[in-house]
């Protein structure tokens, strides 16, 4: 019986595969989950990405409400302190504290500001931090320090 050189090679082929199967599959499978991470990082990515943008829309929002005017809100030791507030709150008049504010926009000097709808806070934006200095300076000019 004759071989013919390529059975050979044909056969040698298939030896070298069938001992490395497990290596050739741990590749494969190690292909795969290097897939899924790029894939994970990839919309992690994509998610900070559209966290930043709404960050920054809701910094101008705050930028715009102080520069418009807000009402700072402090806590209820003499003004001296600077208030917090949440959604859905209502908060009384810095100058007649017994009497709720029933419309406009209220901030603190932190940066967080909100928008009072008959009577009860919504829409709660905060300032990002670059924009810090220019909302402190619309404040500012709001209680006559400039």
């Amino acid at each position: 019986m004759k071989v013919k050189t390529s059975y050979l090679i044909y056969g040698l082929v298939a030896l070298v595969l069938l001992g490395n199967g497990d290596r050739i599959a741990g590749t494969a499978h190690n292909g795969a989950v290097t897939s899924d991470v790029k894939a994970s990082a990839a919309s992690t990515r994509n998610q900070m990405k559209q966290s930043a943008r709404e960050a920054q829309k809701d910094s101008t929002v705050a930028l715009d409400r102080a520069k418009a005017g807000c009402i700072r809100i402090y806590e209820d030791d003499g003004n001296t302190k600077e208030g917090y507030f949440n959604e859905g709150e209502t908060v009384g008049d810095p100058a007649n504290p017994a009497q709720p504010i029933q419309s406009g926009f209220i901030c603190n000097s932190l940066g967080l500001t909100g928008e009072i709808v008959d009577g009860k806070i919504v829409d709660l934006v905060m300032i990002s931090p670059g924009d810090r200095a220019e909302y402190i300076g619309y404040l500012a000019m709001q209680s006559g320090e400039f």
